[in-house]
């Protein structure tokens, strides 16, 4: 056996050995709450975490008005978005000796809310084991990945491993939202030959990554009394000829936009659903309605642009709906908007050095080739792959998206142990051994 092959051989068995650590790292990671918003206490404790491991380690709260500035097209969904006060950033930085690659790691500190907690069957923040299953509110979204991504790198450390490229690991807030802590990272200038996203993707490497527009459509029509209907025009009944044509954008697409990566997602491209029916007159119940207020979104799939989208949803809309006199001569009224890096679609290409070390990984652990696929959620690897500066990146992490945000949310442990090692022989292989 050479040297290479030894010290993957001893860093598995390591990782076999400390099983019983990375469960209890991870089950740390769980019992202290990050709901959106309320991040502070964990970022603190991955500041400690990656400062004890020898990270340079920089924690910040994220400016809004210099990312505006920096970032023109900054994301439209902030404005519901928690104050950024008191929610710091945090990332950091492991120098290697030089001459390897640099390899990123990112994963976000914040989760989604557990409420209503009666709905759970375990204690959201309890950590809790059954049957071979961690539970709690972020088991699957996605802090198994990140006491994966962490532990690799610890238990490489322990084993006296030191790596000629750098280490960088990121750990942004607001993911579950607009995004704004990884933008904030690339902002400030962090970047990596190649980067790794740890989200829930049930351990399958993750390569292409859709994007989506938002659509608010207005449909007008023409108030009279109740009582005497005929002389309105209800913009109810309008709404549906709009509603229809949507419909059939989606059937279309769904039929004529196929991407091989989708392949057991096929309603991908089609999937624009009405998100939003309101009548946003006076409402007035004695009153034939004469607004209507719809909302809708298009998927932007890979190799698209988000203005494609855009312009063919309007065009198909228009021209369904110039079948109706009424609204022919009152055509509906569009309110477009982007939500930042997320409404664009990125691919990272199959023979990405990165993509090829992790199969290499995967196929050396369990004998058999990873799946490669899309996936079909917004998340921060668009950012990562399409803002400057750029970190060609993918996703690969323990843990299915159908369990996130969902009760008794949980995690395998052996995804999280498998996950580990792939990690642990991709950093070995990407970034080199000193």
């Amino acid at each position: 056996m050479d040297k290479r092959a030894e010290i993957k051989e001893r860093v598995l068995k390591r990782i076999d050995t400390r099983r019983e650590d990375i469960i209890r790292f991870l089950q740390n990671l769980i019992r202290i709450p990050s709901v959106t918003g309320q991040e502070r206490e964990y970022q603190e404790f991955i500041a400690k975490t990656l400062g004890a491991m020898g990270f340079q380690v920089d924690s910040w709260e994220i400016d809004e008005e210099e990312l505006k500035t920096k970032y023109k097209d900054y994301f439209a969904g902030r404005m519901l978005a928690p104050p950024l006060k008191d929610r710091p950033n945090v990332v950091g930085t492991l120098k290697g000796s030089g001459g390897g690659k640099s390899l990123l790691f990112n994963g976000h500190a914040d989760v989604v809310s557990p409420e209503p907690v009666t709905n759970w069957k375990h204690d959201p923040w309890g950590a809790e084991i059954e049957n071979g299953k961690l539970y709690g509110r972020g088991t699957c979204d996605m802090k198994g990945g990140i006491a994966a991504h962490i532990m690799a790198v610890k238990i490489l450390q322990d084993e006296g491993i030191k790596l000629k490229g750098d280490l960088i690991i990121e750990s942004p807030i607001e993911e579950e939202g607009p995004g704004t802590g990884t933008l904030a990272c690339q902002a400030r200038g962090y970047k990596a030959d190649a980067g790794i996203i740890t989200e829930p993707t049930n351990n399958e490497l993750i390569t292409a990554f859709t994007g989506g527009v938002y659509l608010l459509i207005y449909v007008d029509g023409k108030a009279s009394h109740a009582t005497m209907a005929w002389e309105g025009v209800n913009a109810i009944e309008k709404a549906f000829a709009v509603i229809g044509a949507i419909k059939s954008y989606g059937e279309w697409r769904t039929s004529n936009c196929k991407h091989p990566l989708f392949a057991r997602y096929p309603q991908t491209a089609g999937s624009s659903p009405i998100t939003m029916f309101d009548r946003a007159d006076s409402k007035q119940v004695g009153t034939v309605p004469a607004l209507v207020l719809l909302g809708t979104r298009g998927t932007v799939m890979p190799g698209e642009k988000p203005e494609d989208i855009i312009q063919l949803m309007e065009a198909w809309i228009k021209k369904a709906t110039d079948n109706d006199h009424w609204l022919k001569e009152h055509p509906p009224r569009f309110n477009w908007y982007k939500h930042g890096p997320r409404s664009v679609p990125a691919e990272i290409p199959a023979e990405h050095p990165l993509v090829q070390t992790v199969m290499t990984g995967y196929k050396y652990i369990t004998g058999q080739q990873p799946v490669v696929a899309g996936f079909i959620s917004p998340a921060d690897w668009q950012s990562l792959n399409t803002v400057n500066p750029v970190t060609p990146s993918l996703g690969f992490g323990p843990g299915e998206i159908r369990q996130a945000h969902t009760a008794d949310e949980y995690v395998t442990i052996d995804q999280v142990i498998e996950c580990t090692k792939v990690l642990a022989l991709t950093i070995l292989d990407w970034c080199e051994v000193a």
